[in-house]
């Protein structure tokens, strides 16, 4: 801005230059006349400039406060922290009172400048704008504010509860030492007749080690017999195969005491009830009740047996034999 009236200055110095003595009066008169408003211009401009600053200084002093408050997560660390937060607090309201009523000032100030000539006229523009962004700096840090101080207060709340809570945990606390210490008499007491039954529970050892020896043989016993009760063997092959293991002859299926029980497969009947075959081709050779199995084809024409009545599919017998091919 001070550089263009320079600059108009210089060239009306110039062009009076040419002209005589009293065009050059006359000159002289528009020169000072515009040197005076250049002075006048360039005056509220600096103040203008001044109170920005002023007001940029403040909106850092206020995050530099901000900054300086801390949340502690105990009684002992705000109570210890407080007086800094209150006075922080206290700090940041004055300066955004005072960074409000600079802006208001600010905003006259430039109302009734005297930055109207078409010269001057984008300066003034930028100065506009740089004033309503300082406006909404300003909105923006006072929400912040009101955010941060909504913040302390449920901080506060969230303490005071920790609060509560630790003194109902200590008087819990304190109760149950009183009940440990009855507990421990009662445990003192308990402790001669425990000692006395010592002797009883010594004699008693003995057949209570007997009697467990005994019981884990019965249950082991158990265990075969249930596993025995719930196996059942499949096999699945051509026809050469099966015969090649004395499964199938003279089209009769299991007759002979000398099939291989090798080539069969062990099931738990209570468990396995998916049997796939990886053949386009099945057929059961032994005879399992109608309804209690499915057999089904997969996307790839490979049949699979479902058992969906286990009890009576191997109510029959428990070997399936199923010829593939």
């Amino acid at each position: 801005m001070k550089k263009l009236f320079l600059l108009a200055l210089c060239a009306a110095m110039m062009a009076a230059c040419g002209g005589n003595k009293n065009e050059k009066s006359a000159e002289q008169i528009r020169i000072d006349s515009l040197s005076q408003a250049n002075k006048v211009q360039e005056k509220e401009l600096n103040e203008l400039m001044e109170i920005m600053n002023q007001v940029n200084a403040g909106f850092d002093e206020i995050a530099e406060a901000e900054g300086r408050i801390t949340m502690g997560d105990s009684t002992m660390e705000r109570t210890m922290n407080q007086s800094l937060i209150d006075d922080n607090l206290s700090f940041i309201k004055e300066r955004l009172q005072a960074n409000r009523d600079l802006i208001a000032q600010l905003k006259d100030k430039l109302n009734a400048a005297s930055i109207s000539a078409q010269t001057a006229s984008q300066l003034a523009e930028n100065l506009r704008r740089q004033v309503a962004d300082l406006e909404t700096r300003y909105k923006a840090q006072t929400s912040q504010i009101t955010a941060l101080e909504a913040q302390l207060r449920a901080k506060d709340v969230e303490i005071h509860a920790k609060d509560e809570q630790i003194a109902g945990q200590n008087m819990q606390i304190a109760s149950q030492n009183e009940q440990i210490s009855t507990k421990n008499q009662q445990i003192d007491q308990q402790g001669q007749q425990i000692n006395n039954l010592t002797g009883k529970v010594s004699d008693l050892s003995g057949q209570v080690v007997e009697q467990a020896v005994e019981i884990e043989q019965k249950s082991q016993t158990v265990a075969a017999q249930d596993k025995e009760l719930n196996t059942a063997w499949y096999v699945f092959g051509t026809k050469s195969e099966l015969k090649a293991q004395g499964i199938l002859s003279g089209g009769e299926v299991l007759k002979k005491g000398t099939f291989n029980k090798d080539y069969f497969t062990r099931i738990d009947i209570r468990q396995d009830r998916v049997v796939p075959f990886y053949s386009k081709s099945a057929e059961l050779l032994t005879t399992h009740p109608a309804g209690s199995y499915s057999l089904t084809k997969d996307a790839n024409g490979l049949y699979t047996l479902t058992i969906t009545d286990p009890a009576t599919f191997w109510s029959v017998s428990k070997y399936l034999v199923v010829k593939v091919k």
